[in-house]
């Protein structure tokens, strides 16, 4: 359970140093949906 718990916080982390990137780049575009629709965030 510990490994999985470890790994949890790890990808907690991973994906909130991801946010901010997208977060970043939306800014630098002046446009949150054009910058959602980056290929780099789509799912």
């Amino acid at each position: 359970m510990d490994k999985f718990l470890f790994l949890g916080i790890h990808t907690r982390k991973r994906i909130m140093k991801y946010m901010s990137y997208r977060d970043r780049i939306c800014n630098l575009l002046s446009s949150c949906p054009a910058g959602k629709d980056l290929p780099l965030w789509k799912d």
